[in-house]
Parts: structure tokens; C-alpha cells; sequence
């Protein structure tokens, strides 16, 4: 992985700790009961993210093994389906709580590129 894409994981990961810092001092006062399923939603989107970069690091270190590439995203895929299934049961609630954990990692990408482009 090069040093840029290494860069961005870390601003991106420490974006993410601030905003689940911020976002847990409302959830644990008003939704106590979703606080753990919006950090897994979080977590899981930065988990993502960081296997995406390592797997498209891989691919174009490799001139473009698409196969790879594919199939990795088919497993990001699978983790992400499988902890949905796990969380949700039938709980509607649930599935809000992780789509706004799993969202606000998206709010630090824009923040991130947002700051990025100032520079």
C-alpha cells in the first residue's frame, strides 16, 4: 500500500473515532439501547473501507486483477450482509440504528475529501 493511500486511512480513521465520539454522547442519552449497533455500523463501514483499499492497492500493484477485485468485494459484501442478518432479527429500529452508524462513516469521507480539497 502507498504512503498516500496509508495517509488517508489514518485521517479517515481518526475522523471516525471523533464523529463516533460525537455521535455517542446523543445516543447513549436518548437511544441507550442502539448506541452498540451504531458503532458496529461505524465500524463495519470502516472496516470496509480500509479492505477496499487494500484490495484496490492490491489489484493496481498487480496491473489490474480484476477477478480479485471482484471477488473481494463480493466478501465485503457477505460480512456486511451476514452482521445484518445477526443484528436485525425483525427489529426495524435496528436496522435504522446501523444505517446511521454505517452513514456517518460516509460524512467523514466527504469531510475528509472536503478538507483534502482545500489544500
Amino acid at each position: 500500500m502507498d504512503k498516500d493511500t496509508r495517509e488517508m486511512l489514518k485521517k479517515v480513521f481518526i475522523y471516525d473515532v471523533i464523529i463516533l465520539a460525537l455521535s455517542l454522547i446523543p445516543s447513549i442519552l436518548f437511544f441507550r439501547e442502539y448506541a452498540f449497533i451504531i458503532i458496529v455500523g461505524l465500524g463495519l463501514a470502516e472496516f470496509n473501507f480500509v479492505l477496499n483499499a487494500l484490495i484496490t492497492s492490491h489489484t493496481i500493484r498487480n496491473k489490474g486483477n480484476a477477478g480479485f477485485h471482484v471477488i473481494g468485494a463480493m466478501v465485503r459484501l457477505g460480512i456486511t450482509v451476514s452482521v445484518v442478518a445477526v443484528l436485525f432479527g425483525n427489529d426495524v429500529y435496528n436496522l435504522v440504528a446501523f444505517l446511521t452508524g454505517y452513514s456517518l462513516h460516509y460524512l467523514v469521507i466527504v469531510f475528509y475529501g472536503v478538507k483534502r480539497g482545500k489544500k
